[in-house]
């Protein structure tokens, strides 16, 4: 079910942490400095190249399913909760860069040890691995599930083109770009990426204004019998209303990528730390809504989970949008794996130290990675429903419910900032039981599919 493939990255349970000492008071650095201590050495990306990469870490295939959201809550309400988690999403990465620079570290994993100790740590990594192997599961899986179409269409039928073997060979294709050591490495496929959802935003524009003379929108929440009458309404209260959620929620989930975008961010001020983030905030909010509103004014409320699948297969136009997509998600896989890599390599620190062993190692741990993914993604039964209840798990706490704790810990001094962080915590555990709630409420749909 597509619906459940693209709102795979979805959010929470609530994370328990141990005491640690007070924060250090650190005294704030002004704006010609860098973020972090004076002796960490500046990156090498601008603020652009930065935005891209973060932007393309977040959009992904959730995109697709914008359209379905807005079918299920109404264009207005639909809008209106992606502004709202888009400011939240601005909030959350705001406090993961004031965190950054109060505590002086340099990724997600030591800010956690920094506010909670070793605990903190340990759940981070935790929580990453599964987000993150979760994540490179699922995009493999969804970029063989963007090709068959095509490849059903054009190729004859023969069991290497199945897409089990469509996943091997579009992993095969980006194995070189998850040899990367960092995410600098992949801008320029990065912006290769949005380049492709303007083109596929574009098609999707044409197929509309070539069938907008012969449409006629009403009012209403079950689809027409004719194709020619578009329904739909400006704001939906229903129990499908949760079925939108999960993927409004994460539509902007990239936080474990934002410390790492930081690091790498030439001459790394605190406004052009935040210029990145919120630029990327925006950048994929502006294209969340140009989708989803061609999306639901192409087919209202008979808008389906993948909005792709309302178009036929021989349709030449969205079936270059569909290779199109394939980019987009092989472009993006790495920017998942490449976090993952590195946090599985600290895990292993203190058995083996594979980042001072040079490329052999990083080869070895890239291809047992990459192998992992592939064999998880073919034999698992009911994947998509499992790595739903993991996004459910951590994605949220991840996005919303540490950085929330990280911030509250960091201001002692600002009640009303606390509450500014405790708030956004909380926003973080409901949105992520509502996630699970739905993921196992329609547990055998997503069996089915």
């Amino acid at each position: 079910m597509a619906l459940d493939k693209a709102a795979l990255l979805t959010s929470v349970n609530r994370f328990g942490m141990g005491e640690v000492e007070s924060v250090a008071d650190v005294s704030e650095c002004g704006e010609s400095h860098p973020l972090l201590a004076s002796d960490l050495v500046d990156g090498e990306s601008t603020i652009v190249e930065s935005v891209v990469v973060l932007a393309n870490t977040c959009i992904g295939a959730g995109v697709l399913a914008v359209p379905y959201a807005l079918s299920v809550t109404g264009v207005a309400l639909g809008l209106a909760l992606l502004v709202a988690v888009a400011l939240l999403s601005m909030f959350s990465f705001y406090l993961l860069a004031e965190t950054r620079r109060l505590s002086g570290q340099r990724s997600y994993e030591d800010i956690a040890a920094f506010y909670f100790g070793q605990a903190g740590r340990r759940v981070v990594q935790a929580s990453l691995v599964l987000l993150l192997i979760g994540a490179t599961i699922i995009y493999a899986i969804l970029m063989s599930d963007s090709l068959h179409p095509v490849v059903s269409q054009y190729a004859p039928a023969s069991p290497w083109l199945s897409r089990d073997w469509l996943s091997v060979y579009a992993v095969a294709l980006i194995y070189p770009l998850t040899l990367a050591q960092d995410l600098r490495f992949l801008r320029h496929t990065s912006m290769a990426a949005l380049g492709c959802l303007i083109y596929l935003l574009i098609a999707l524009c044409v197929r509309l204004f070539q069938s907008v003379s012969t449409l006629r929108v009403e009012s209403g929440t079950d689809p027409s019998p004719d194709p020619h009458i578009i329904r739909l309404r400006y704001a939906i209260v229903s129990s499908k209303f949760f079925l939108a959620l999960p993927i409004i929620a994460v539509a902007f989930n990239g936080q474990f990528n934002a410390v790492r975008v930081a690091n790498e961010l030439r001459n790394p001020t605190k406004s052009r730390v935040l210029a990145v983030s919120t630029g990327a905030v925006s950048v994929c909010l502006v294209f969340y809504i140009l989708f989803g509103l061609v999306g639901i004014y192409s087919f209202g409320v008979a808008t389906k989970g993948d909005v792709l699948l309302n178009f036929r297969s021989d349709d030449v136009l969205v079936n270059v949008g569909r290779v199109a997509l394939f980019l987009v998600l092989a472009f993006s896989y790495p920017l998942f794996f490449l976090p993952l890599r590195e946090t599985i390599a600290l895990i292993l620190a203190p058995i083996v130290d594979i980042r001072s062993r040079g490329l052999p190692a990083r080869i070895a741990l890239t291809t047992a990675l990459n192998a992992i993914a592939l064999i998880t993604s073919m034999l698992v039964p009911n994947l998509p429903g499992m790595l739903d209840v993991v996004g459910a798990t951590c994605g949220m706490g991840i996005a919303f419910i540490l950085p929330g704790m990280f911030g509250y810990k960091a201001n002692y001094s600002r009640p009303g900032k606390q509450i500014a962080c405790v708030a956004l915590a909380v926003i973080g555990v409901v949105c992520g039981i509502i996630s699970t709630v739905v993921t196992i409420a329609t547990w055998d749909e997503i069996g089915s599919s």
